[in-house]
């Protein structure tokens, strides 16, 4: 039985909805202004509540940026694959869920560049958020360097094999978010952004 809603009812509703999609957050969430525009074509509202919400430029803690000092000597604390993984991070900008998800076939290190075809969050394969997140991504000279030294001591270095592989789980998985298995974070910041 389709029950129909009072205007007034459903205004209110969706005006506590708008409350809770903007609350705490730093920028407008695609998915209430879709509901909202929604919700007006049904007239159950006459205006989105969201269009007129600011967001707020201002970050809400400083990021911890490290000097090149600082930086150079955290690399030098780290064994080989960690110390990759933060360079390959670093130098790349690429979202935890692709640089998780990279196999060997996907560095052509010909083109010196990355092939970003998937990504995987808590061990689910799926697209990379974003068309612009599957262009090819440029490599360094340094940054191959490191990426080949990885591959000669890194016991998975097959093309279909991870790039940093679950050594618990004998290579079938990406080492996972916390890194808990390895004793070691893999927690990164997403650094890219795409125009």
């Amino acid at each position: 039985m389709k029950m129909k809603l009072s205007n007034a009812l459903a205004s209110s509703l969706l005006c506590i909805l708008a409350a809770t999609l903007v609350s705490g957050c730093e920028r407008k969430n695609a998915g209430g202004v879709a509901l909202f525009n929604h919700a007006i074509r049904h007239e159950w509202i006459q205006r989105n509540p969201i269009t007129k919400v600011r967001a707020s430029a201002k970050r809400l803690r400083e990021p911890d940026v490290l000097s090149p000092g600082e930086f150079s000597a955290l690399l030098g604390e780290l064994e080989l694959r960690v110390q990759t993984m933060v360079i390959l991070a670093g130098s790349t900008g690429l979202r935890r869920s692709e640089l998780v998800a990279l196999t060997w076939r996907d560095i052509d290190f010909d083109l010196m560049q990355i092939h970003v075809r998937r990504s995987c969050v808590r061990n689910h394969f799926g697209d990379t958020k974003t068309e612009a997140s599957r262009k090819p991504v440029p490599l360094h000279a340094s940054v191959s360097s490191c990426l080949m030294q990885w591959r000669r001591e890194s016991p998975y270095n097959g093309e279909d094999d991870f790039l940093f592989p679950s050594f618990r789980l004998n290579g079938r998985q990406p080492i996972t978010r916390h890194g808990a298995e390895e004793g070691h974070s893999t927690r990164s910041h997403p650094c890219r952004n795409h125009a």
